[in-house]
C-alpha cells in the first residue's frame, strides 16, 4: 500500500521513518526490506513500547508511518495537535 502511494502520488523521498510497537516487528521488518528492494527508498524502523510511540508523536517527532495497537491509535486521535 505505501509503495501504491508513492507511484500514484509520485512522491519522491529518500527514506521513510516508522514507528512500531506490539507483536507486529517481524511483519513489518518483512514489508519494510520488500519495500525496498522494489521502490529503491531505505525504509528506517524502530520497535518501541507503544505509549512511547505516542510520546514521541506527540512530541513533534517527524514520522511517516506508524503501527501501533488500536488502542494507541485512539489515543493519538484525542490528543490535541494530532
Amino acid at each position: 500500500m505505501v509503495q501504491q502511494l508513492f507511484q500514484e502520488n509520485k512522491i519522491k523521498m529518500a527514506s521513510l521513518k516508522v514507528l512500531g510497537a506490539g507483536p507486529v516487528k517481524r511483519g513489518v521488518t518483512q514489508l519494510a526490506t520488500q519495500f525496498e528492494k522494489s521502490s529503491g527508498h531505505q525504509v528506517t524502523v524502530e520497535f518501541i513500547a507503544a505509549p512511547t510511540v505516542r510520546d514521541r508523536v506527540l512530541a513533534g517527532e517527524a514520522v511517516d508511518v506508524v503501527v501501533v495497537p488500536q488502542s494507541a491509535i485512539t489515543d493519538l486521535s484525542r490528543s490535541p495537535g494530532w
